[in-house]
This record gives structure tokens, C-alpha cells and sequence, in this order.
């Protein structure tokens, strides 16, 4: 049997708040945010990618981003398929692993804290089973 590896790595900004919901997994209930990173433009074309993180990464991306925010995402890609109407449909995100927070620190009590977030134990990405668990 054949295993690979998928590692995605994105800097950019935020071009939306994020949006965080509660998604029954097997688990029980858990956090999942939301976000779409701009990349560019490169060649006068801009890439946008959706983001998905889950559990206490959630949370502190939640909290602590907002539309514009600069960031670097590792993750890997996760593709949903379905069908509608008898067309087939695909939507790729990346499931972040870790988040990192490149905007300058304000000097408040409440500012983004600066460095890395890593992985909660389970990140979630078993946890997308068809498009409807992805709110892009």
C-alpha cells in the first residue's frame, strides 16, 4: 500500500471575518471556523483559498482575526464531492493545522497574539463528509 503526503502553505489576508459554527462529529459537538485567504496578485491574478480549523484553533482564530488580517496557514487540502441536479460538484479547502498571525501587535490587552497555533489532537478533517459541512 502507497501513503503519500499533502502539506499546503499560504501567506496572505483574510478577505472576510472569519465565520465559526458548532459541527456535530462523531465526537460529539465541535468548533469549526471559517476563512478565505487571498494570495497575489501574482501575474495580475489573485488566488483565493478557504480555510477551515477546527477545536481550540477555532476558537483563537475567531477571536482574534478579522477581514485583512495578514496570516500563514499550513495545512492540507481536503475535497469534498457531491451531486445536484445530476451535475457533479467539488470544492477544495485547506484544513489548518496552523495558523500563524503576521500582523503587527497592538499594545492592547486584547491583541493578537503573535506566533504559531498548532493542531488540536483531532484537527477535523474526517470530520467534512460532503459540502454541506463547509459553509464557503
Amino acid at each position: 500500500m502507497s501513503r503519500g503526503y499533502s502539506k499546503t502553505m499560504i501567506i496572505g489576508n483574510l478577505g472576510r471575518d472569519p465565520q465559526t459554527r458548532i459541527v456535530q462529529t462523531a465526537d460529539g459537538p465541535r468548533n469549526l471556523t471559517e476563512f478565505s485567504v487571498a494570495v497575489g496578485p501574482i501575474a495580475g491574478h489573485t488566488e483565493w483559498t478557504d480555510v477551515a480549523v477546527w477545536g481550540p484553533l477555532a476558537d483563537i482564530c475567531s477571536k482574534y482575526l478579522k477581514k485583512g488580517s495578514l496570516v500563514h496557514v499550513e495545512g492540507r487540502n481536503r475535497t469534498s464531492k457531491w451531486e445536484s441536479d445530476g451535475h457533479t460538484f467539488q470544492k477544495t479547502v485547506v484544513v489548518g493545522l496552523n495558523v500563524e498571525f503576521l500582523d503587527k501587535r497592538e499594545e492592547s490587552s486584547d491583541a493578537i497574539p503573535s506566533g504559531a497555533w498548532g493542531q488540536p489532537p483531532n484537527d477535523g478533517a474526517a470530520d467534512f463528509q460532503s459540502h454541506q459541512d463547509v459553509l464557503f
